[in-house]
């Protein structure tokens, strides 16, 4: 059968249609069971395409979740998500139909899917996280009801645990690193961190926005520029990326309590209260974000008066994007499609400005 792509609204199932691609949408809700039913008398394995950002990888998540009891051989899914954080509307009105149709194509199996779900959730740096990670995909496994698919997905599942974390035999008497020994040749993970386990761990490295480390960078250097912006929301929430929330919540927290907290001493302060490796991963972020206020010859002045200026749009940026969020998929809904369309006009426009640090025309 052709491919059919699931979407998250209509806008998109627009831009599927022009781009000759077989789509449909929730219209407004999440992707129910009595949907997935229907999705199923049309095609055996749909695609379930989310936008590539943090509400889209969520809404994959719950479908995913939804979707487990149900399966069985010969009705599953597959999952595309759109890169670079945008959906298939702006994929095709900024690349193109065929550039649509290619990010479509790279799709991941369901048993995939899952099993990358459950290996990034956490770091894999202790025993007892990796044997976390070994229980949460056998009890995924087990909430499949067809009996025979719920054993192939388990030792599927494993098989990809086995794989991704490289194991050795104990060292001693009669064993040695290759695994030969003791144990009639089985093997436990080894207790020093793998390469996919300091990837895992230090996963918000490649995650953190530029943008938003850039505005941390500035602020952990200079925390008077936060003092219009201590009741913020925006702010507490770390810039609209969320895992630089807990240390935005304690720089403002330090910023009320103390009027002469300095960059040094606040550097000191949060060191000892592991945010050293989050501190190491916003400097690389915001390096490569090309933010003005960052540069070395910068005054101070106009660094605050561009780091503020920058806030404003990040704010606003967050803000229309919870707008669209909320009414993807809404035809029914107060908000019209030219409404619609402009504000992803102007959401886009606030893309391109802080993605080149443009100055407003």
């Amino acid at each position: 059968a052709p491919p059919l792509v699931v979407v998250e609204g209509y806008m998109d199932v627009i831009a599927c249609q022009r781009a000759g691609i077989a789509a449909v949408a929730p219209l407004g809700t999440a992707l129910t069971e009595e949907q997935m039913e229907l999705l199923w008398r049309r095609h055996p394995e749909p695609t379930l395409c989310f936008d590539g950002d943090r509400a889209g990888r969520q809404a994959a998540f719950r479908a995913l979740d939804r979707a487990l009891p149900l399966l069985t051989p010969g009705r599953s899914f597959r999952f595309s998500v759109v890169e670079g954080g945008k959906d298939p509307d702006d994929v095709l009105r900024e690349q193109g139909a065929a550039a649509l149709r290619s990010q479509l194509s790279r799709t991941a199996g369901f048993a995939e899917t899952l099993f990358r779900r459950e290996l990034e959730s956490e770091p894999l740096d202790t025993p007892e996280r990796r044997a976390g990670l070994k229980a949460r995909l056998r009890a995924a496994a087990s909430r499949i009801a067809d009996r025979d698919l719920q054993s192939a997905y388990r030792d599927d599942l494993l098989a990809r645990f086995e794989a991704a974390l490289p194991a050795r035999a104990p060292s001693g008497p009669g064993s040695d690193f290759r695994g030969r020994g003791a144990g009639r040749g089985r093997s436990w993970i080894d207790p020093a961190p793998t390469s996919l386990g300091r990837n895992a761990a230090r996963r918000l490295a490649t995650a953190l926005d530029g943008p938003a480390a850039a505005l941390m960078k500035r602020a952990l250097a200079d925390p008077a520029c936060l003092d219009d912006h201590l009741e913020s929301p925006f702010a507490a929430g770390g810039f609209g990326e969320p895992d630089l929330a807990g240390l935005a919540k304690e720089i403002i927290r330090l910023r009320l309590e103390s009027e002469h907290l300095d960059s040094q001493g606040l550097a000191r302060h949060l060191a000892g209260i592991d945010f050293e490796v989050l501190l190491t991963d916003i400097d690389r972020a915001a390096a490569k974000s090309g933010a003005p206020f960052l540069k070395p010859d910068v005054s101070l002045e106009d660094a605050r008066s561009q780091w503020s200026q920058a806030f404003a749009r990040l704010s606003r940026l967050a803000a229309l994007d919870e707008a669209l969020s909320t009414a993807k998929g809404d035809l029914g809904g107060a908000l019209s499609m030219d409404a619609f369309s402009r504000l992803k006009g102007e959401r886009d426009r606030l893309r391109r400005q802080i993605r080149n640090w443009q100055d407003e025309p």
